[in-house]
C-alpha cells in the first residue's frame, strides 16, 4: 500500500480523510502506540484488512493472547474483504473503552468467489496496561447479516460502502 492511498480505516479527523502512512501505519508497524482505544480499533480493522496479523496478535490482551491461532487469524484475513468501518459510538474512561461498530465486508467461499455484502456489529471492550491499548473482547450482535445489518439491499439502493453509487453498480 502506498502512503498517499487512504486509511482503510476510514480515519477521518477534522472532516479530512487521512492517508494510511497519517492514520493507521504508525501503530501497525511499531513507531507509535494507540493513545485513545478508537486508534487501536481502528488500527486493527486496518490490520485485519491487510492481513497484518501480527499486529492483531500483539493487540489482543495478554490474557486472551494463548488461544489465539495464528493460523486461523491468517486465513480468516486472506478470505475477507473489507470494505468499509463506521464507529456508532465510542466512550474511553481511565484505562477501559467500549466501541460499538459496523465493519462491511465479503467473504470468499475458498474458490475465489465473493459473497454478497455482510456486516458485522460489534461492540468491543479494551483495556490499557502500561501505555498500551489492547482488545479484550467484544459482543457480535448481527453476525452474518447482510449490509445494512437488518435486511439485504436492493439492487438500486444506495451502496451501503459508503461510495454513493447504487449497489448493484459498486458491490453488488
Amino acid at each position: 500500500m502506498t502512503n498517499n492511498l487512504k486509511c482503510p480505516c476510514g480515519g477521518d479527523y477534522a472532516e479530512q480523510s487521512l492517508s494510511y502512512s497519517e492514520c493507521c501505519e504508525p501503530f501497525i508497524s511499531g513507531s507509535a502506540k494507540p493513545e485513545h482505544c478508537e486508534q487501536l480499533m481502528r488500527s486493527r480493522y486496518t490490520a485485519y484488512s491487510l492481513a497484518k496479523v501480527d499486529y492483531l496478535m500483539a493487540t489482543w490482551h495478554p490474557s486472551k493472547q494463548a488461544d489465539l491461532n495464528r493460523q486461523e487469524l491468517v486465513q480468516s484475513a486472506e478470505s475477507t474483504e473489507w470494505l468499509r468501518l463506521e464507529v456508532v459510538k465510542s466512550h474511553q474512561q481511565g484505562n477501559n473503552g467500549v466501541i460499538e461498530f459496523n465493519a462491511w465486508f465479503k467473504d470468499s467461499d475458498g474458490q475465489g468467489q465473493k459473497s454478497e455484502m455482510k456486516c458485522l456489529h460489534e461492540t468491543s471492550r479494551f483495556e490499557k496496561v502500561g501505555e498500551q491499548w489492547y482488545y479484550v473482547d467484544g459482543d457480535v450482535e448481527s453476525p452474518g447479516l447482510s449490509s445494512s445489518g437488518l435486511s439485504k439491499v436492493g439492487r438500486n439502493d444506495p451502496c451501503p460502502c459508503g461510495s454513493g453509487k447504487k449497489y448493484k453498480k459498486c458491490c453488488g
